[in-house]
């Protein structure tokens, strides 16, 4: 059986000095998947939002696969890929993640920030409680594009050199597992 999802996304980015109609990002994203037996879902769909720099639409195509009862892994490509083992059901779970997402912010009147990350790390995820977890991730970024930009008749735009690197992330993260 198909199953669908549609969300609409709306986001205000303004230094809230003085909001306008340019501040406001909308948003979409629609996934379909498809149960093909008790192990194995594939999903695809489309990303899209009104970016300060451009309007943004991305493809996306993935599968979530449960190889036994404490091995996952899961991709919606070119947005995320997360491989994980629970170590210790309920308690500890431990994998690989890779991430990749833009977004943009207003910064001034009429002037931007737009990001386009990407990383891959190792992460732990410490239960503390049914849906509260602390998730720690160790990694390295990678084909980072940062851009400065002035929204005027025509976009006037500066690269940021954000470089590679190290990356360390801690969160603390209400989640609600299906699994």
């Amino acid at each position: 059986m198909w199953q669908s999802v549609f969300i609409g996304i709306g986001r205000l980015n303004s230094d809230l000095k003085s909001i306008s109609g340019d501040d406001y990002q909308a948003g979409f994203v629609n996934i379909h998947s498809k149960q093909r037996n008790a192990h194995f879902k594939y999903k695809f769909g489309f990303y899209c939002n009104t970016e300060f720099d451009k309007f943004f639409m991305i493809p996306l195509l993935g599968a979530e696969w449960k190889l036994s009862d404490r091995f996952l892994m899961n991709a919606l490509l070119p947005s995320y890929f997360i491989s994980e083992y629970k170590l210790f059901p309920l308690k500890i779970h431990a994998g690989m993640v890779f991430r990749s997402f833009t977004k943009s912010f207003r910064y001034e009147d009429r002037s931007y920030l737009s990001m386009h990350e990407n990383y891959a790390a190792l992460f732990a995820d410490f239960y503390f409680a049914r849906f509260v977890v602390l998730n720690a991730e160790c990694g390295y970024a990678f084909l980072r594009k940062y851009k400065s930009g002035i929204k005027l008749h025509e976009h006037k735009e500066y690269e940021l050199d954000a470089g590679e690197g190290l990356m360390l992330r801690a969160a603390l993260i209400y989640r609600i597992r299906k699994d």
